[in-house]
């Protein structure tokens, strides 16, 4: 697998690894904790009843999309004919999980780059996780972005790796969901997009929500 590859799933793996660790959590009896909701209860999905939290935008008009379909099919999330409107090519794409179960989807370009999309179902805490790891000093990269077609959106990563052409943005599609984009330019200093990133994510964020909008 080209090591473009194997940074990108690392690097995706990282946010929701820095995400999930920030989830609220009591400790039971035996010393084991689980998601807490209102006032430290536990409510049934484990979500906390009182998102946003760590100073998160609320998703004032949540997207309407069965996430269910993207589970089986995460390279679902992006549009071929939108992806080519805004300039995105490939050659080759590939679906796998991430380590917490996560789907996920990676296109590669000729460049020897890649970008991807990862629907983050096992952070049911959306966007107010990402917030709370950067509250706790978690993230190296945290920067507030201009919304994505409505729905707020942030460039987080645990790594910064903007200086070799790397960027994550995460979008918050509901206030208990975040579909993150990543893109990664490729080897070389002259390939397109290396010394911007985080833009380039963000537009690629910006067809992954046309994308669920047009099928929600």
């Amino acid at each position: 697998m080209p090591t473009t590859t194997r940074i990108w799933r690392r690097t995706v793996t990282a946010l929701a690894v820095a995400v999930l660790a920030t989830t609220a959590c009591s400790d039971n009896a035996d010393g084991t904790a689980e998601p807490t909701g209102a006032n430290g209860e536990p409510n049934e999905r484990g979500v906390s009843s009182d998102l946003p939290y760590s100073g998160a935008p609320s998703v004032r008009d949540p997207i309407g999309i069965d996430t269910a379909r993207y589970e089986s099919s995460p390279c679902r999330t992006l549009d071929d004919d939108l992806l080519a409107q805004a300039g995105f090519t490939y050659n080759e794409t590939e679906a796998s999980t991430t380590n917490q179960g996560d789907p996920i989807c990676h296109w590669k370009t000729d460049h020897g780059g890649v970008f991807g999309v990862t629907v983050m179902l096992s952070n049911e805490h959306g966007l107010s996780g990402i917030y709370a790891n950067h509250e706790d000093g978690g993230l190296e990269v945290f920067e507030e972005l201009e919304p994505v077609n409505g729905y707020p959106a942030v460039a987080a990563d645990q790594v910064d790796s903007r200086h070799r052409g790397t960027c994550t943005v995460a979008v918050g599609v509901r206030d208990d969901l975040t579909i993150s984009a990543y893109f990664s330019a490729g080897a070389g200093d002259d390939v397109p997009y290396n010394d911007t990133p985080c833009e380039r994510a963000h537009e690629l964020a910006e067809v992954v929500v046309a994308t669920l909008d047009g099928e929600s």
